[in-house]
């Protein structure tokens, strides 16, 4: 494998998708030959209002580096701005580029928030491109509707963050879920994510009030945090369901997984907001499978890689909250089926999103 600079904004200790993703695809790699120059330390944009353009340390910090240890190549992080810092490292050496795409990253700059300069830059940056790799089929097309050739493109799938496989919870930690949130007897739906519109958490909540009446055991979580909470907590009071949602907020891994295991489905219809702003993939539908649950997502952005209609769950309209209510219902009403769309789902997180499998991607571009 050629010696390659990995320049990315997202890197751990950030946390964040996108961080846990290069991490992982870091630690497939020959640890020899991958090196990281994060932003951790300011190394690539200036937190200095008098600096600019503030990608000026990452040109000059990525110089010394490629000079320094030879390196071969460079993957990009994001296409704006670290792409930016390739371009020009291309132009200063013989050194070729990867850039590493993931969704907004590529839709936010085409829509109503971006400008023809950045549209006019991301182009000539993966023009420039060596390769371009992406997570999904929707934003392969978004990149060919680019100008950038297929040929070009690697798809290079995220895998869960948490694995059912990998993590075990105790009995007596799952009976202190059941306590904690008052879950005894009770049959759970899961929702796992940031709080934000995108996420169609509002919708999931007027599906559950069309559900909930003929299901009295049954109770809906949602894990996570975000700027839409305030909203979600006002719904759920304004349906008459505030008794019946847990709002767990920020929590770790370990309990995390409990809830994977404790629930009987996860739903999350994402939808495309007006400026773009859309679920590139969708981890968590990966996770949930690889605790063998069913799960429902919205027909938007990649999420139809994510998920198998009719085979590792459902994928609804995700403004239509009928649709949402009736995968729901089925699902808590046909256990065979539930069960068998979980079991489906479980196989193919094994078979197909393990980092070991989607670094090989990487390192035979860098072969």
């Amino acid at each position: 494998m050629k010696k390659t600079l990995l320049i990315t904004l997202e890197y751990p200790p950030m946390v964040g998708g996108v961080a846990h993703y290069y991490q992982n695809i870091v630690e497939q790699l020959p640890q020899s030959d991958i090196f990281v120059l994060d932003n951790n330390k300011h190394e690539l944009l200036s937190p200095h209002a008098w600096v600019w353009p503030k990608w000026l340390p990452g040109v000059i910090n990525s110089y010394r580096a490629i000079k320094k240890y030879n390196f071969e190549h460079i993957l990009v992080g994001q296409v704006l701005p670290i792409g930016t810092i390739a371009l020009i490292m291309k132009l200063l050496t013989p050194i070729q580029y990867t850039v590493m795409t993931h969704a907004m990253d590529i839709t936010t700059p085409t829509g109503p928030e971006g400008n023809v300069l950045k549209k006019w830059l991301m182009k000539r940056i993966l023009r420039h491109a060596f390769r371009v790799t992406t997570v999904s089929s929707y934003t392969r097309n978004k990149l060919e509707e680019l100008g950038v050739p297929s040929k070009k493109i690697v798809t290079v799938y995220p895998c869960p963050h948490l694995d059912g496989t990998h993590i075990s919870p105790s009995k007596e930690e799952m009976e202190n879920l059941d306590t904690s949130y008052s879950l005894h007897n009770k049959r759970v739906v899961l929702s796992v994510g940031r709080l934000v519109q995108r996420k169609g958490f509002d919708r999931t909540l007027e599906a559950f009030a069309q559900v909930a009446p003929d299901h009295k055991n049954t109770n809906y979580a949602i894990v996570g945090e975000g700027p839409y909470k305030d909203d979600l907590l006002h719904i759920a009071k304004t349906l008459g369901i505030e008794n019946r949602v847990q709002f767990t907020g920020s929590i770790d891994n370990k309990e995390l997984a409990q809830w994977y295991l404790r629930c009987e489905l996860f739903l999350m219809p994402s939808r495309e907001l007006d400026n773009n702003d859309v679920e590139g993939f969708g981890t968590v539908f990966l996770e949930a499978n690889s605790f063998g649950k069913p799960v429902i997502g919205g027909k938007s952005g990649g999420i139809s890689d994510a998920v198998v209609d009719g085979e590792t769950g459902y994928l609804v309209d995700p403004t239509d909250v009928t649709m949402i209510a009736t995968a729901m219902n089925r699902l808590l009403n046909e256990e065979s089926t539930a069960i068998q769309l979980g079991h489906q789902g479980f196989k193919r997180v094994q078979d197909i999103f393990q980092w070991k499998q989607q670094a090989k991607k990487i390192k035979d571009i860098l072969s």
